[in-house]
């Protein structure tokens, strides 16, 4: 008995450390999407649940790609929540960029919304979502797509697009962006077709993030935890009093 279980603990090993790997490489396909929004230090952003959050209402930032060598037309899509009519602008370099399309999204996707074939992952829910934590119970967005030409990134961070900027943006405003090329594939038979998109983890929501209320539970329970702890050092430094 002695002698099998060195043997059955190698081969337990060996089992997770496989599952490991593999979980490993499924992470790595899923992550197929690196463009992201990268905010300018004119702007200050923060992580948020489901994309990165702007404290500022006209955010300036980047199109960079995290990967390698990269390159197509970028879009742009600004998508404002309970509005009908759209409010905001895009700047490239300072110049204006006009809207090719304004549309009303209620439900579905932005993929069906534009039209773009290959495009994932950008359901209304998601956008929803990314307007809820910043405060806004979104139930409608009037979305502006915006051609901002070509994109040239040699990957590792670097960006294809520089100086951009979108604004005067109500709370809740969500941006997203993604490449098109020539290449098509059995996702996308029919050129132009998305070659890769911001998750909406690696895009922007204007507005001040809202903690949620077992953020706010956790941060006062360890307040009270660390006076509970400051209190009793104090007490065990004094030391019990002697009575007489």
């Amino acid at each position: 008995m002695t002698k099998t279980k060195p043997a059955l603990r190698r081969w337990i090993a060996i089992v997770g450390a496989t599952q490991l790997l593999g979980l490993g490489l499924m992470a790595t396909v899923a992550f197929a999407d690196t463009l992201r929004v990268s905010c300018t230090l004119l702007t200050v952003c923060t992580a948020g649940s489901t994309t990165q959050v702007t404290v500022s209402g006209t955010p300036t930032f980047n199109l960079t790609n995290q990967d390698g060598a990269l390159s197509g037309n970028a879009f742009l899509a600004v998508a404002e929540p309970n509005l009908t009519v759209f409010t905001g602008t895009v700047t490239k370099g300072g110049a204006a960029v006009a809207a090719e399309e304004t549309k009303s999204f209620t439900s579905g996707s932005i993929a069906t919304l534009f039209n773009e074939s290959g495009m994932n992952d950008f359901a209304f829910g998601g956008f929803r979502d990314a307007s809820a934590q910043v405060g806004i119970p979104a139930t409608s967005f009037i979305v502006s797509e915006f051609n901002l030409g070509a994109y040239t990134s040699l990957g590792g961070g670097l960006p294809g697009i520089i100086a951009l900027a979108a604004g005067t943006l109500p709370a809740g405003t969500v941006i997203v962006a993604w490449l098109e090329d020539n290449v098509t594939s059995n996702q996308c038979p029919t050129a132009p077709c998305v070659n890769s998109q911001t998750p909406l983890s690696g895009s922007l929501t204007s507005g001040t993030a809202v903690p949620e209320p077992g953020t706010l539970s956790l941060f006062a329970a360890g307040l009270v935890g660390v006076g509970t702890l400051l209190g009793t050092r104090l007490f065990d430094r004094r030391g019990p009093k002697e009575f007489v």
